[in-house]
């Protein structure tokens, strides 16, 4: 991730504001894009654009050696999981053949595995 810079856009003519090309390349603001706008007191806040996946999250198993006793899936019923190989390379293949691949996270919430 590059580190953020001071850029500025403008205002042309007609009310439009202007960022500079690098800049609404990286957050995906294309023609046609939808843009999340926060307006708020003193600024307004531009977020990437909806179309731009830009964080992938991976839990290949929801297996949890812990015994956290607050965690939230203590109290859940369900199977211990594990991602097939298969599957996680599907979904490599497909970030990796996005224009520009997202960030991904490995990691999850885990299940508490029930030993005997």
């Amino acid at each position: 991730m590059k580190p953020m810079t001071n850029d500025y856009a403008h205002v042309d003519e007609g009310g439009n504001l202007k960022i500079p090309a690098e800049l609404a390349h990286e957050m995906g603001f294309v023609p046609g894009a939808r843009v999340k706008l926060d307006r708020l007191a003193d600024r307004l806040v531009l977020h990437r654009s909806t179309g731009q996946l830009a964080r992938v999250y991976i839990e290949p198993t929801t297996a949890c050696n812990l015994q956290c006793r607050t965690c939230m899936r203590n109290a859940r019923q369900e199977p211990i999981g594990r991602m097939v190989p298969e599957t996680f390379r599907r979904v490599l293949e497909g970030v990796r053949g996005l224009p520009d691949p997202p960030t991904i996270f490995f990691g999850g919430l885990g299940a508490r595995e029930k030993r005997n």
